[in-house]
């Protein structure tokens, strides 16, 4: 532990951590601060991976951001964390770079606020006009706090937070900056008459352009992904917040995903040898582990994590996205039902879409037309400082 930085007021102290004991110590502060008998919801996640994505010399992020690791300690107990993170890729982009991340806190006002001031202090010496948050680390990760669907269980690779959270974040200033959205699809019960439309748009879309539907090839899974990068970048450059990520880091992530990632769970859609669209799906692994949420590999959350790879009731629709010039002509809503369809085949009985944003009529209105269910929303918030 790190004695750079330490504020205190009503017996609570804030520290900055540093070094590998420093990361070790922040990683662990969830299970700290939450009780997971309290919350049955609550997934954590795996620990390995959140000191994959804090590894500053390992996560290209790193190369033009630095962050700041703060705990809140009450007679010794961790009752709350943050990350100040400074990104410069937002910088370089035009937005401001101060961020917070990776928030967990107690139900005290007065300890969040004292984390937050610490992290607000941390960004402004570094220039910083405002910040913008929680996002583990960037808008590229994990981010958002839960404001809505506290009651449904937590899927894979999403933030899930007691409902005292949004408070907290209000109590000390901040506002709203963005609203995600998480659409629940169930299989089973979606009209026939429905599919059945989806289907003639489909097969529409698939006769007027050539296209062909199928699974990533993991056998160059490196020259797929880097298609899909490209195909993502130029998806979202005019969504709400959106900073351009590196190759690199778009590989990293990748990567760390891979292990975890199924052939039977990515879709592609070609125009002769191009993809001009994708979806990435992962199993809501979170249901494997519900019953060992001590956020550790082993012993027995490997076994978990295979077996359910291969065969789960709930998918995440991690990722889609198809290129602008041709959103207009069908092709999304074409392989939202492929995807569908495909879930079907495979035994799966629901699906999940997020997060999307609240703004993205395009793909909103196709989850409203499919019968979907906005049952969960994130929001990221914002803060002059």
């Amino acid at each position: 532990m790190s004695a750079q930085r330490s504020t205190e007021g009503m017996g609570v102290k804030v520290h900055e951590l540093s070094g590998s004991s420093g990361v070790r110590r922040f990683v662990a502060a969830p299970w700290e601060i939450l009780d997971t008998a309290a919350f049955p919801q609550w997934v954590p996640p795996l620990r390995m991976s959140t000191r994959s994505i804090l590894n500053q010399k390992k996560n290209p992020f790193f190369r033009n951001a630095k962050c700041a690791l703060f705990v809140a300690e009450d007679a010794g107990r961790v009752v709350g964390r943050v990350a100040a993170i400074y990104n410069g890729w937002a910088g370089d982009a035009g937005k401001d770079p101060g961020f917070v991340g990776f928030f967990e806190c107690v139900p005290d006002s007065s300890i969040a606020s004292a984390l937050f001031t610490t992290a607000e202090a941390w960004l402004s010496e570094r220039g910083c006009k405002s910040v913008t948050g929680p996002l583990n680390p960037s808008t590229n990760y994990e981010g958002g706090v839960l404001i809505k669907g506290f009651e449904h269980p937590q899927t894979f690779l999403t933030p899930w937070n007691p409902p005292y959270y949004p408070s907290l974040f209000d109590d000390a200033g901040y506002e709203k900056g963005a609203d995600l959205l998480g659409w629940h699809v169930s299989v089973a019960d979606s009209e026939p008459q429905l599919l059945d439309r989806f289907a003639r748009i489909a097969e529409g879309v698939r006769k007027r352009l050539g296209l062909t539907f199928g699974p990533m090839d993991f056998s160059d899974f490196e020259a797929e992904m880097h298609r899909c990068w490209e195909i993502y970048c130029e998806c979202w450059a005019d969504q709400w917040g959106f900073v351009p990520l590196t190759s690199e880091e778009w590989h990293f992530i990748a990567q760390e995903m891979r292990p975890l990632m199924v052939q039977e769970g990515s879709l592609v859609a070609r125009v002769g040898s191009e993809i001009v669209g994708f979806g990435l799906f992962l199993p809501d692994y979170n249901r494997a582990m519900v019953n060992d949420r001590s956020g550790r590999l082993l012993p027995l959350n490997w076994w978990r994590l295979m077996r359910a790879s291969r065969q789960t009731p709930w998918v995440r629709i991690m990722l889609a996205g198809v290129l602008p010039r041709y959103r207009m002509l069908g092709l999304l809503p074409a392989l939202l039902y492929e995807a569908s369809r495909k879930a079907k085949d495979f035994g799966v009985s629901d699906l999940e879409a997020s997060w999307i944003l609240e703004d993205n009529n395009d793909l909103n209105r196709v989850f409203e037309r499919m019968g979907a269910d906005p049952y969960r929303v994130w929001r990221i918030y914002s803060k002059n400082i």
